[in-house]
């Protein structure tokens, strides 16, 4: 073996994890492995073998010792941490120590828990160590471990003080006291309203547990062990990592399990097992099938807790049931809600969990229609209730006005961040419910002023919440009027030129007029987001939020260096502060690849696209519209780069697949048509890729109308016509598509190469001139003169105006172009010679015979390699032979 010492950061998870696995139920440790350490094996097998001496030495590491530092000795011995007294240690956790100390003071005296970090330790343990200290800081509940203080040792080491609380786990105080399922309910209640006052403060536990949850002799539960919490608001905080500290898997939700983001819903899940326990005495799954069914390979229905005991059938079988569903839009929206279940069944009311609810109600609407083109009907119908219940629980906690206030504002950031994680499988049409997401959201929003007219920070949020509930229904005026009145009450509000919610609310306006197709508006109001994100930070998700977003609407401008430059911060950015399985990531992936593509560089392009389609893939399914939309890219990607096939046979698998989920006017069905149908086109099947595009456009059209996807039939059912010869077809639907894109946009380079394709289908001489001029001038204000794209236009306007006799008019164009055909193409390239050969044209219908044979030389000396085309031969020979006799040169 090595004598090399072990990676101290690599020693401090082995510990951890050994720590996690030696308490796993008999045969479980394992299996709590495999998923802990996945792509890991060497990691796995150091815990095993410390788990096998562990168990062959006589109690080794069991009860790890703790060595108190010589800095903490007092005299006679006695080891000391500030004014604390220490008196033994209570334990090790990954990265610091307990201890129990006494503390005296004039009229008082007391034990505390002391929690010092573990030397040795790097300064990322200092920042985590810091930022648990400062969560504990701010949680003042009965049902919280209070927080008295901290600072730091001789040596600089942090450390923080609690209450000490002398009690007994939960499960163990239940049967000890042989309480009843009354008396367990009433104490689990307890438990519920202390995790809602952390969520209400914006704090996330993430690991709750019998071992984290301490019943005192007073009967009092108190929740313990904010170590792998994490702040809702804590932007720079990696919010899913937990590669130092892992959530106990039984207890864990399968969001946790499979590294997704975790919220409020994740604790509520963990409280719904905790109840199971605490009525049935087990839990409802092992580690191992819980991590099973988190990763979709056990389906089974989850056994009631009546199943162990009968007593327990009915409503306790409904609520806790509700807890921990697998989906975390099905689950309670907080833990309050869970609790005021609890209550309901204490004093023997309908519980809300049972079907004749709204909230069961709005939960079936949404599995009805799981297939929508917007993915927010979860979302708004959560939110609505999440705030409510949140609102009149904290109602009857805290009556002083100042303080709900405060609780009212933190409880909808809580709620609005639960949804935004959740996400949604979507839904279908919503029209012809009698219960749609667009009635409850209007019911809302005329009762704003109402609820909310005393708590104006409250009133701003709720504000927000409609605008991005009306935005993700796709009502965009609607949305527009309440994003502008939020951003109004945010900047009326606010007292400091960087203020994240300002940023929020102006980014969201910025997007909801880029949908609306006001790009000026949508970049001006995303530019002004992006400079209060960066005076924030360098490194948040907010700023790269905006960076992502600004990068779309400069897409959609065809400012493409620009874009790119923006998507590739936004992607540094989410790297470094998510895991590589983290949505957002693959959504700038996404966008990366299609910027990247409509650059000319597809091969990155794909690669970009890929990755986001895996990444979807396994976070959010492979049936999931954002996975399906992923993939509809790799199909156009795959076509850029030739492979006909392969894009074909991926368009007809999206096209099936959403036309399952939508049915046949899904407009992400449009968009799979218009991959599938070029493909199949390319495949020399003309009669069925047009068939594919019309109808991918009749749904473009009558869902979309004036669009760029609507426009995009149009020009590829051109480029249809024009492989089969039908010329004139051809140039007819080029025009089409050319005034639909002039409706569009002003200077656009989508409008710029339909212009180039209309001229090279035109026969009119002047429509081709007009249309060659208009593309390149476009070109050239967009991305400069000596963009290839734009050499490219000119060149065939300067042509055109040959064709015409305008040699005049030519003759400047080629003189420029004798500049940029260098800059853009090289030397060798085939257009080489091309703006000699015009020169020398031109030249010739002038009469300037001297200098035409001046370019007909340097166009000859250009005409080899690459560049010795037949194109270019004729070209040259046809110039020659207008040169009068004497004019023309030698064969050589």
């Amino acid at each position: 073996m090595s004598g090399r010492p072990e990676d101290p950061d690599r020693w401090a998870l082995v510990e951890e994890l050994f720590n996690q696995a030696i308490v796993q139920p008999p045969g479980e440790a394992e299996a709590f492995l495999e998923q802990a350490c996945q792509g890991d094996p060497a990691l796995k097998d150091r815990v095993l073998a410390l788990l096998k001496a562990d168990a062959e030495a006589d109690g080794f590491l069991e009860t790890p010792a703790v060595r108190l530092d010589e800095t903490m000795a007092g005299e006679g011995g006695a080891s000391w941490i500030g004014p604390y007294r220490l008196v033994r240690p209570l334990g090790v956790g990954g990265m610091g120590e307990v201890h129990l100390a006494f503390e005296e003071g004039p009229d008082f005296e007391r034990y505390v828990a002391v929690k010092i970090i573990r030397e040795g330790f790097d300064p990322g343990f200092s920042d985590r160590f810091a930022r648990e200290r400062a969560i504990l800081a701010q949680l003042e509940h009965p049902g919280i471990a209070r927080f008295h203080g901290g600072g730091a040792t001789e040596d600089g080491r942090p450390y923080y003080v609690m209450e000490y609380v002398e009690g007994e786990r939960i499960d163990r105080y239940a049967d000890r006291k042989r309480l009843g399922i009354r008396q367990r309910v009433e104490l689990f209640r307890e438990v519920s309203l202390a995790v809602q006052h952390a969520h209400a403060n914006l704090v996330v536990h993430r690991d709750l547990k019998p071992d984290n949850i301490l019943v005192t002799n007073e009967g009092v539960p108190k929740l313990l062990d904010f170590g792998i919490a994490k702040l809702l608001t804590d932007e720079q905080a990696d919010l899913t990592r937990t590669s130092t500290r892992l959530a106990t898997p039984a207890y864990a939700a399968p969001e946790q399990l499979l590294g997704e983001p975790v919220s409020t819903a994740s604790d509520v899940y963990a409280l719904g097992v905790l109840l199971y326990e605490l009525l049935s005495g087990q839990r409802p799954f092992s580690a191992a099938q819980a991590t099973a069914r988190a990763a979709g390979s056990d389906t089974g229905p989850t056994p009631p807790p009546s199943a162990s005991k009968r007593d327990l059938k009915g409503d306790l079988d409904t609520i806790v049931l509700k807890a921990i569903r697998t989906d975390p839009r099905e689950r309670y929206v907080s833990a309050a809600a869970l609790a005021d279940d609890l209550t309901r069944y204490l004093e023997g009311r309908p519980v809300l969990a049972r079907p004749t609810s709204f909230g069961y109600r709005a939960r079936k609407f949404v599995q009805r229609h799981r297939a929508a083109s917007f993915a927010s009907a979860a979302f708004i119908l959560t939110l609505i209730a999440a705030t409510v219940l949140t609102l009149n629980q904290n109602a009857r906690i805290q009556q002083q006005a100042d303080r709900l206030a405060v609780e009212r504002d933190r409880a909808l950031e809580v709620q609005g961040f639960l949804l935004e994680s959740f996400g949604s499988a979507g839904g279908d049409d919503l029209a012809g419910d009698s219960l749609t997401v667009r009635q409850v959201l209007d019911a809302r929003a005329d009762q704003v002023e109402s609820l909310y007219s005393d708590v104006p920070r409250t009133r701003a949020e709720m504000l927000h919440v409609l605008a991005e509930g009306y935005q993700r229904l796709g009502v965009l005026e609607e949305a527009q009027s309440w994003a502008e009145r939020a951003v109004e009450e945010r900047r009326r509000l606010s007292d400091r030129p960087d203020d994240p919610d300002v940023a929020r609310s102006v980014g969201l306006l910025g997007w909801i007029h880029y949908e609306q197709n006001r790009l000026d508006q949508a970049e001006s109001l995303i530019r002004e987001s992006l400079a209060v994100w960066r005076a924030i930070a360098s490194d948040s998700a907010g700023l790269s939020r905006a960076l992502n977003d600004l990068a779309g609407v400069l897409t959609t401008q065809g400012q493409l260096e620009e874009a790119e430059a923006a998507g590739r911060e936004a992607m540094a950015i989410r790297r470094a502060i998510y895991p590589a399985t983290h949505s957002a990531i693959a959504i700038t992936a996404n966008n990366l690849g299609n910027i990247l593509g409509s650059q000319g560089n597809h091969e990155e392009a794909l690669a970009f696209v890929q990755e986001s389609a895996r990444v979807l893939e396994e976070t959010l399914g492979p049936r999931h519209r954002r996975t399906l939309f992923a993939r509809r890219n790799m199909a156009v990607e795959y076509a850029w780069l030739g492979d006909w096939e392969r894009s074909a046979e991926l368009g007809r698998e999206l096209a099936a697949a959403f036309e399952e989920l939508g049915g046949p006017k899904d407009i992400d069905l449009a968009w799979a048509l218009q991959a599938y149908g070029s493909a199949v086109g390319r495949l020399g099947r003309p009669e069925e890729a047009d068939s594919l595009l019309l109808r991918g456009y009749g749904i473009a059209l009558e869902r979309l109308g004036d669009h760029e996807l609507t426009a995009s039939f149009l020009f590829q059912r051109a480029a249809l016509f024009r492989q089969q010869g039908k010329r004139l077809d051809a140039v007819e639907q080029m025009r089409e598509a050319v005034a639909l894109y002039r409706r569009l946009y002003d200077d656009h380079p989508r409008l710029a190469d339909a212009l180039f394709q209309q001229g090279s289908l035109s026969a009119d001489a002047r429509e081709r001139i007009e249309s060659f001029k208009e593309s390149a001038e476009i070109l050239v204000r967009l991305r400069g003169e000596e963009e290839p794209s734009a050499v490219r236009s000119t060149l065939l306007w300067a042509r055109a105006l040959l064709a015409s006799s305008r040699y005049a008019d030519a003759l400047p164009l080629f003189e420029t172009l004798e500049r940029t055909v260098q800059e853009a193409f090289g030397a060798d390239h085939a257009y080489s010679p091309t703006p000699f050969l015009g020169q020398a044209e031109a030249h010739v219908g002038l009469g300037n015979q001297e200098r035409a044979v001046r370019a007909l030389s340097e166009a000859r000396g250009r005409i080899s390699g690459s560049a010795d085309t037949p194109g270019n031969r004729t070209w040259l020979e046809r110039v020659e032979e207008t040169l009068p006799a004497g004019g023309r040169f030698p064969d050589s």
